[in-house]
């Protein structure tokens, strides 16, 4: 009998499927991944109904842990720009992309213009709006920036110490059904899930911009991915897609604070190195696991629903698959385009980087 879930017995019956790892069982005696020795937690897991409560409480932790971070993250940042010009700090011009002009943003700027000091008064209002503008721009990019570092880590241990390889993509056909899952794996995937979830729920709940409908439309085809992969227990594939796209996600954000933060020269080098990871994970390592999924997927893995034999992928969920990732590998394509396109005119010297790149990149797209 599967031991019972460690912290589990502190709380409520009816709390813990929200909180830890649903449906234990005992460790296979035989596995595809490595040895006992190499994982740091042996429990292993089924998939099941449970696992629903199981995201939607970890969704209201991701939430409250995002709140707090931003909090946290706004004091630096506005500290950082009134230590670096504490009279008259400049306005990034990140702060302002997609954001239109600063000035006259609400009623307050108009009774000013009755005074004596109007126009002292109307760019000290403007300058502060546009400070509060850039501290949450920046707070917003570190939650993705320490999200994203996380999870690339996570997904680094897993393929280091209970997955052989991250490129042997037969073996995510040739191995399947992946169950029951490791928790560290199943945890993993939970985690990805939630994060999406959280981002797509946070979309609606704050002020929408230019790419709302383009972020919203990546978040809901990241997730639908997911929970189909997750379903049909294509759980291998599922961590090397994740690992795979997360080193740029890391990029991306971090550039962004950096010229949040008025540092000059390291944005357009991060960029730069951005646009380099682009090209390996997303157009290289990324069309690879398309690729497989394309043309190895229908040849090792049978396409029949048969539960009995947890063989749960059928020809219409391969088509699914196909279509759905194919379309991810287009808009990464077009991105990576753009991105060149960037790079092309700072060579010519026209603007920074970043004046125009954070405007292209804005849809990032990790296409899952």
């Amino acid at each position: 009998m599967a031991s019972p879930t460690v912290g589990g017995q502190y709380l409520p019956a009816r709390l813990r499927p929200f909180i830890f790892l649903s449906h234990p069982v005992e460790r296979p005696s035989h596995s595809s991944i490595q040895s006992s020795s190499s994982i740091l937690w042996s429990r292993y897991y089924r998939i099941g109904p449970d696992d629903f409560p199981l995201v939607i409480g970890w969704t209201v932790i991701m939430i409250v842990l995002r709140w707090i971070t931003l909090r946290q993250l706004k004091r630096f940042a506005h500290y950082w720009l009134a230590r670096s010009d504490p009279s008259d700090p400049p306005l990034s011009d990140a702060a302002n992309v997609n954001e239109g002009v600063v000035s006259n943003t609400d009623g307050a700027a108009t009774a000013v213009m009755t005074n004596g000091n109007s126009l002292t008064s109307r760019k000290s209002l403007n300058r502060d709006v546009a400070r509060e503008r850039t501290a949450t721009r920046f707070a917003e990019q570190g939650f993705s920036c320490i999200y994203y570092t996380l999870a690339w880590c996570y997904g680094l241990w897993i393929h280091t110490a209970i997955y052989d390889s991250v490129l042997d993509t037969k073996s995510f056909w040739l191995s399947h059904p992946h169950i029951p899952l490791p928790a560290p794996v199943k945890f993993y995937l939970v985690l990805v899930f939630t994060y999406y979830s959280t981002q797509a729920v946070i979309l609606h709940i704050e002020e929408h911009r230019r790419d709302h409908l383009q972020m919203f439309t990546h978040h809901v085809l990241t997730v639908l991915l997911l929970a189909g992969a997750y379903a049909t227990y294509l759980t291998r594939f599922s961590c090397a897609m994740f690992f795979i796209v997360d080193w740029c996600d890391i990029l991306l954000p971090l550039g962004k604070m950096l010229k949040y933060m008025n540092i000059p020269v390291l944005p357009d080098i991060t960029f730069l190195i951005f646009t380099v990871s682009w090209f390996i994970t997303r157009q290289v390592l990324f069309f690879r696991l398309v690729w497989s999924v394309t043309f190895d997927m229908p040849v090792y893995l049978p396409l029949d629903w048969n539960p009995a034999m947890d063989h749960l992928v059928t020809r219409k969920g391969w088509i699914f698959f196909t279509i759905t990732l194919w379309t991810l590998q287009v808009l990464l394509t077009i991105w990576f385009y753009m991105a060149c396109k960037v790079l092309y005119d700072v060579f010519r010297g026209k603007p920074s980087l970043w004046r125009i790149g954070v405007v292209m990149m804005r849809g990032r797209a990790r296409s899952r």
